[in-house]
């Protein structure tokens, strides 16, 4: 069991930013945890997702998957129209996606709409490798309490064993729920 756990997050960037950059490409092509907050001028900074990159995909690559599946639509309009592995039901959710899919102005407007949340994501990358599933398990079940409304991507995770203690050392220029230990 791990008792105290130091991850040294990096960030935050804008999808431009981390992506666009020759070295951040060589710093962060490894394994690791990362977190996307989504700025707003209304409510400020809000945790929206916790992820994990096991190598293959590297935390790189994970960040370009979630860059196009953002503005491509496939995160939006996929669980509308599939439903694992099932046939969709015929649900009001499931008419609009059809709709939208097939509809070059309601589709062009969801993609500008999906390009301007993507501009608001700002990502932050801690590179590590060992024992990913139980820091991911461990940040998402932790935050998942804290900002029930923020965070998307519980995913029922369990790990083996639990972190008891995780002390994320941050930036200066983190959001104050990175601040202290977790």
């Amino acid at each position: 069991m791990i008792d105290d756990l130091h991850l040294n997050w990096s960030g935050p960037y804008s999808y431009r930013e981390l992506l666009s950059n020759q070295q951040n490409w060589n710093q962060f092509a490894k394994p690791g945890i990362y977190l996307h907050t989504e700025r707003s001028p209304d409510s400020g900074v809000r945790l929206c997702y916790v992820g994990m990159a096991g190598g293959r995909p590297n935390l790189m690559v994970r960040q370009v998957r979630h860059y196009l599946g953002a503005v491509g639509l496939l995160y939006y309009l996929e669980p509308k129209l599939t439903r694992r592995r099932r046939s969709p039901k015929n649900t009001e959710a499931f008419r609009e996606a059809i709709a939208c899919a097939f509809d070059e102005e309601k589709f062009v407007h969801l993609v500008r709409d999906r390009f301007a949340y993507a501009s608001r994501i700002q990502v932050y990358l801690a590179p590590h490798a060992q024992r990913l599933n139980e820091i991911e398990y461990t940040l998402i079940r932790k935050w998942s309490n804290e900002y029930p409304e923020g965070l998307q991507n519980i995913r029922g995770k369990r790990a083996r064993k639990r972190l008891t203690l995780l002390n994320i050392q941050h930036a200066p220029q983190d959001p104050p729920w990175m601040a202290g230990n977790t």
